[in-house]
């Protein structure tokens, strides 16, 4: 079973980050695009009119008019959205790292009267058809030898 080190798993959360981020910043493209169309009003209607010796008319007309006013404040609401899911993003990032540089245990040698704890994240184990999975952890501590039986089972929904 693979044993993954704190840089793989520091790697693996800016990797993820950054994805984040690009997805980010063509979303936010997208957005600016779409409010400098918002700009854009289209009026449609009909009309009918009476004159004054009995004939009418009617008819439809349409129009399209453009605000650069509303057009801004559409693409500075995308533009502020951005900034805060780029920044959210930024500090879930932040966030994970810290919890790894807090939770992992890094290459660290114990020196007499320290101790030191952590997390050790291991490759999930194959499973058999059945959903099924069983192993064994040995570790050795100060001369004592620990083994931790793990067992996993399909959960029926």
């Amino acid at each position: 079973m693979r044993i993954y080190s704190y840089e793989e798993l520091v790697d693996e959360a800016e990797d993820d980050r950054n994805t984040r981020l690009v997805i980010a910043a063509l979303a936010g493209a997208a957005n600016s695009i779409s409010a400098a169309n918002a700009g854009y009003v289209n009026t449609t209607g009909s009309y009918s009119a009476y004159g004054p010796y009995g004939g009418s008319s009617y008819g439809t007309y349409s129009a399209t008019t453009y605000d650069p006013y509303r057009a801004q404040l559409a693409q500075q609401s995308a533009a502020n959205q951005t900034s805060a899911n780029i920044a959210a993003i930024e500090a879930d990032g932040e966030r994970s790292l810290q919890a790894l540089s807090n939770t992992i245990i890094k290459d660290h040698t114990i020196l007499p009267g320290e101790w030191y704890g952590g997390s050790v994240v291991l490759a999930t184990p194959p499973k058999s058809d059945s959903g099924a999975a069983e192993y064994r952890i040995g570790v050795q501590v100060g001369g004592e030898a620990y083994t931790f039986k793990v067992a996993q089972a399909k959960i029926e929904k």
